[in-house]
């Protein structure tokens, strides 16, 4: 499991976005200088049933 300052919950503060979830946290992320260019970071977003959608990505 990932270590609580590897990953971000946005949920808590600002709910389920659906579809803008994955961009809402890269640009909060980015805003708030938790990630910065050269960082590689992954991102998941997840749909109904078992769907569920990665991508590594190098800022």
């Amino acid at each position: 499991m990932w270590a609580r300052n590897q990953y971000l919950n946005l949920v808590t503060d600002y709910g389920n976005m659906v579809s803008v979830s994955v961009p809402f946290g890269l640009s909060y992320s980015l805003d708030h200088g938790l990630v910065k260019e050269g960082d590689v970071v992954y991102l998941m977003g997840t749909a109904a049933g078992m769907t569920v959608n990665m991508l590594a990505l190098k800022l």
